[in-house]
């Protein structure tokens, strides 16, 4: 699992912002590789969610091993903890 925050200028720019990464393609979170040679999670975008705090917008991600319900259920559930309030 990886959670990040970006603060942002001013809310308009978080708002903004957070619209951009909410995209289809566009929000995962890009976490440097144990190796330093770059990403090795594999995120696919289906455990993601993002929340915004003024001008601090907060994204989450999580990638299950396997591809059983119960780990993508738990994995989702990881990544709505990371980003409530």
């Amino acid at each position: 699992m990886a959670v990040t925050s970006v603060d942002m200028p001013d809310i308009d720019l978080a708002v903004r912002y957070q619209e951009l990464i909410d995209g289809k393609g566009t929000g995962t979170v890009r976490p440097l590789a144990r190796d330093g040679r770059g990403d090795d999670t594999g995120f696919d975008g289906v455990a993601y969610e993002s929340a915004r705090e003024g001008s601090t917008v907060v994204i989450s991600q999580a990638e299950p091993i396997g591809r059983v319900g119960r780990a993508l259920d738990l994995a989702e559930d990881a990544v709505n903890a990371a980003t409530s309030g």
